[in-house]
């Protein structure tokens, strides 16, 4: 080793078991200290004294000047780079990959890197800057030998993040990384301006594309695992379907960083955002419809639908998720559970009300004659309709108390007035006089009991 490069490492190496996060990674204190974006960096250079930083760089005018240029270079940037290695793993960062990671382990990351991006890094560019005054190439050249271990230290963490599975489980992980990389590129740019380090500042540019490649890729996962849903088993009592639950609450949490989302989506000219939502919405109510077709009883297969589609209306009308999708995809949900709703209540009660209405003349309101017996027979057909459809739907589920009340109310509103009507007119006929308390089966007050009984054990069990 030549003498000036011995004198070098003797200079640097005196002042390097000083850190300006000193004591941050003992093992009885798991506490990070927060980079912050301020000029803080007075610490590295306060490590030496003015005196050594002027001997240091006179060492290095000699060793330039003596043609010994690399070995200058190689005896700085190992000193200094052992330095910066040490700060890291005194902070509490002492492994990178393997990828997943614990949120804990994201968050050390994030605290990590920030003050490596944030003081660190900054420090060594104004310590370069004074080491190598008049030798602003050789400077460059130091400072990325530097930090090029530190950093692809650091950044195998995102790197490994982009290059993992695809579970749509990762996502919020990945995007934590996004954050925190799109906010450190700025500084990182400011740093590294020089030629020799514009390759730093392309690797922290490069694992931000392949993490937002990464986001898109967990998004095409969600789908496929809506499509590969299996149709079959139907869900007990027609009620909410577990994958409904899982993709909209998906999608609300990942709409919380909705800017984030909608950078990453339009990069490279992708799908926007909300369309690439809306096509997951969409496999997901197309999939709904499919697994309707299990139930054999078609009231029950509406219900399903509408308690599915119900919650979901309920989920997107608020929040980033809805401005997402758009004010016209909600229209077009809302319609659709009203065509449910609708559908439901035909399929349930529509059967009931055209027996009890069967002789009422259209223009007038008014019944038109009809037999005893034919009323009678009418009476007990409504008996049995009326029985079957409680008996059916007694387990039936609805997922949300106030859409059960507003079906109950509706069914009463339907079925009771024109039952009590019904009534009326057999009360009216002398020849069912003796018989009517025989064959009704059910007052008003039962009818409407019964009904306020349906979906009652729906919200005690979901």
């Amino acid at each position: 080793m030549h003498p000036l490069e011995a004198e070098l490492r003797s200079l640097l190496e005196a002042q390097n078991g000083f850190s300006p996060v000193d004591g941050a990674g003992d093992d009885d204190d798991d506490e990070i200290p927060v980079g912050r974006p301020v000029p803080e960096y007075a610490a590295v250079i306060d490590a030496f004294p003015s005196a050594t930083v002027a001997d240091i760089h006179a060492v290095v005018k000699r060793m330039v000047a003596a043609g010994l240029g690399e070995e200058c270079l190689r005896a700085y940037s190992t000193c200094r780079g052992d330095f910066l290695q040490e700060s890291i793993s005194r902070l509490g960062f002492r492994h990178g990959p393997p990828w997943p990671a614990a949120e804990e382990e994201i968050a050390r990351w994030v605290e990590v890197v920030r003050v490596a991006v944030f003081i660190l890094f900054p420090s060594e560019r104004r310590l370069c800057n004074r080491v190598f005054a008049g030798l602003a190439a050789a400077g460059d050249l130091s400072l990325a030998e530097t930090c090029r271990g530190a950093m692809r230290r650091l950044f195998a963490f995102p790197e490994a993040a982009a290059t993992a599975s695809r579970s749509p489980e990762r996502l919020f992980g990945l995007m934590d990384v996004y954050e925190a990389l799109r906010e450190l590129v700025p500084e990182i740019a400011s740093v590294f301006s020089g030629e020799s380090s514009s390759v730093l500042l392309l690797q922290s540019a490069a694992a931000g594309a392949r993490l937002a490649a990464a986001v898109r890729d967990v998004f095409a996962e969600l789908e496929n695992r809506i499509r590969r849903d299996p149709v079959a088993p139907p869900v007990a009592g027609g009620g909410l379907h577990p994958m409904t639950r899982y993709v909209v609450n998906y999608l609300r949490a990942a709409c919380r960083s909705r800017r984030t989302l909608e950078e990453i989506m339009n990069e490279d000219g992708g799908a926007a955002a909300g369309d690439q939502i809306g096509w997951a919405m969409d496999l997901l109510l197309g999939n709904l419809e499919s697994k309707s077709k299990c139930y054999r009883n078609p009231a029950q297969s509406f219900l399903f639908l509408l308690n599915n589609g119900w919650y979901i209306s309920q989920k997107v009308k608020d929040g980033e998720l809805g401005i997402l999708l758009g004010e016209d995809w909600i229209r077009g949900q809302t319609a659709s559970v009203r065509r449910w709703r609708s559908s439901y209540q035909r399929t349930t009660w529509g059967e009931v009300i055209d027996l009890l209405n069967a002789s009422r003349e259209a223009s007038s309101g008014s019944f038109s004659p009809a037999p005893a017996s034919s009323l009678g027979e009418k009476l007990q057909l409504f008996n049995e309709l009326f029985g079957e459809t409680y008996r059916n739907q007694t387990g039936w589920v609805v997922a949300d108390e106030r859409l059960a009340t507003e079906l109950r109310a509706s069914a009463i509103e339907l079925v009771l007035p024109a039952y009590q009507s019904f009534l009326r007119r057999l009360r009216s006929s002398p020849a069912l006089e003796k018989s009517l308390g025989r064959l009704v089966m059910y007052s008003p007050a039962d009818v409407r009991a019964r009904i306020n009984r349906l979906f009652k054990w729906s919200a005690r069990n979901l």
